[in-house]
């Protein structure tokens, strides 16, 4: 029997997801609270610096392994963002001009 060590997954690649998202970058696989993830670390670009995401195996739809310079430039073109920024709309401000019934 031989003890064979199986090298670590990693590859630049397209990834497709669902929802029709795609994401390029260097993909590893990352166990995280022993679950399985895929990472996709994307490179910095020029108008953002570079950042990882992880990725539940029944999110992705494809993946496409490319060269690197190939992935780079994709994740340049697709400009991920790492976190959306969300902010709930504000509520209109109360009207001061009501009278108070307190007055009377």
């Amino acid at each position: 029997m031989t003890d064979e060590t199986s090298e670590p997954f990693q590859s630049w690649a397209i990834v497709e997801l669902m929802g029709h998202q795609r994401i390029a970058g260097l993909l590893t696989e990352q166990t995280l609270g022993g679950g399985t993830f895929l990472r996709v670390d994307v490179p910095a670009g020029s108008s953002q610096p570079g950042f990882s995401k992880l990725y539940g195996a029944s999110a992705v739809y494809c993946i496409t392994p490319v060269a690197e310079d190939l992935a780079r430039s994709a994740a340049e073109s697709m400009r991920p963002r790492a976190v959306q920024e969300w902010e709930p709309p504000r509520l209109p401000e109360p009207e001061d001009d009501m009278e108070s019934d307190d007055d009377e």
